[in-house]
C-alpha cells in the first residue's frame, strides 16, 4: 500500500474562444467507454466540482455555451 489517493474520476474543460465553443468531459479513472461517451455540459462540472469555471464571459453566452453538449463540432 502506497498511501497514495487516486481519484475516481478527472474531469476537463476546453473553451474555444475564437469558435465560441465549449466542451467539457468527466472520466473515471477506469475508461471502458470512448471519449464522447463521457462529455458532459460545463454547468454539470460546475455543479459537481462547485466551481465557476467562466465568470469573464457575459453571462448570456457563458449560460448558452456552458449549458450544451457539442462534441461532434469538435472533431
Amino acid at each position: 500500500r502506497t498511501g497514495v489517493t487516486v481519484p475516481g474520476f478527472v474531469y476537463k474543460l476546453f473553451y474555444a474562444p475564437g469558435a465560441r465553443q465549449m466542451i467539457s468531459f468527466v472520466l473515471p479513472n477506469t475508461q471502458e467507454k470512448g471519449i464522447a461517451d463521457y462529455a458532459v455540459t460545463v454547468d454539470s462540472v460546475e455543479r459537481l466540482t462547485n466551481i465557476d469555471f467562466f465568470p469573464q464571459l457575459s453571462d448570456t453566452l457563458e449560460n448558452r455555451l456552458e449549458a450544451a453538449v457539442n462534441y461532434d463540432s469538435w472533431r
